[in-house]
Order: C-alpha cells, then sequence, then structure tokens
C-alpha cells in the first residue's frame, strides 16, 4: 500500500489548541504515529475535542471499521493520498445541495421555534459559541464544550422528521 504524503502535519501535541485545524482534518486521509512505532492509515470520522483522540474509519478488505486512537498515544499526524486501491469511504454522490438547505432552513426554524438565538454565517449555521456544519447533522456540530455539543445534538435529534419551516 503505497502512500504518497501531500501534507506532514507533525507534531500532534503542538496542534491539539488549534481547533479550525482539527475541524480541517475532518474526512480527510492520514496516517497517525502513535506510541510503540504503530501507524494506523485512514479517514479522520471525529476528533474530540477534550481529550484530542480521533477516531479513523480504516479499510479491512472490502468494507471500513471505526478505530478509536486515544489522544494521549498519538505523537504524528500525517494528511496524505491514499493510494488507487484505496475507496473513498465517504460516499458524497447521494447529498443533493437542495436537500442540505432545506435542512438547514429546517434547523434554523426548530431552533428559532424552541426559542434559541440563532444566526447564519455562510453555509454555517451559529448557536452560542457552536457551529453547525453542512449537511446539518447531529454529529456536524462544532464546539469546545461537549455540554453544548451534546444539548444541541438532543434538540437536534427531538425534531421531527416531517417538520417543516414556518
Amino acid at each position: 500500500m503505497d502512500i504518497n504524503i501531500n501534507n506532514v502535519v507533525g507534531d500532534y501535541s503542538t496542534f491539539k489548541g488549534d481547533p479550525e485545524f482539527l475541524l480541517s482534518l475532518i474526512n480527510k486521509y492520514v496516517k497517525v504515529d502513535v506510541l510503540k512505532n504503530v501507524i494506523y492509515a485512514g479517514y479522520v470520522l471525529a476528533i474530540d475535542p477534550e481529550q484530542y483522540s480521533i477516531v479513523l474509519m480504516v479499510l479491512h478488505g472490502d468494507s471500513y471499521s471505526r478505530v478509536l486512537i486515544p489522544g494521549h498515544a498519538i505523537s504524528n499526524v500525517t494528511e496524505s493520498t491514499p493510494s488507487s486501491d484505496i475507496k473513498p469511504w465517504l460516499n458524497t454522490s447521494h447529498i443533493n445541495t437542495e436537500d442540505v438547505s432545506r435542512r438547514k432552513l429546517m434547523i434554523i426554524s426548530w431552533f428559532r421555534k424552541n426559542l434559541l438565538p440563532v444566526s447564519e454565517s455562510s453555509d454555517n449555521i451559529i448557536l452560542g459559541n457552536a457551529i453547525i456544519l453542512p449537511p446539518y447533522g447531529p454529529m456536524d456540530i462544532c464546539t469546545d464544550n461537549l455540554m453544548v455539543a451534546n444539548q444541541i445534538r438532543d434538540i437536534i435529534m427531538k425534531m421531527p422528521d416531517d417538520y417543516g419551516p414556518l
């Protein structure tokens, strides 16, 4: 499995305080060096804002599995290009921009109905110190406060499937 290195990120501990950088790693193919010279390669699914653990989607045979790498064990992160025999784990062909726009309006309307101060910034929904990124699902919340993320996730999960903007 050949990996062409595009961007060497370097020492992970220096980037822990940079949430924008950590967010930029989501859905990217990376190599993660951990203790005892073990290297994991896969697509970044999530990064824990508290412990800085990384959840990778690692290819095993024909399917992907999730691997949780504890933040304290990570020494380096390197952004890479997967070899041609590695298929992308995220299939974005089914995501329609019209559906995403509709979902955005539904979420904003739902927050306003629940009397929450919500605003927009380009494609993002701003709710206090939290940002909800496209496609605006319960796992697309970006904040450094885990309690806030859980509360917003709960509110989104309580929105009825047939809810329409008013």
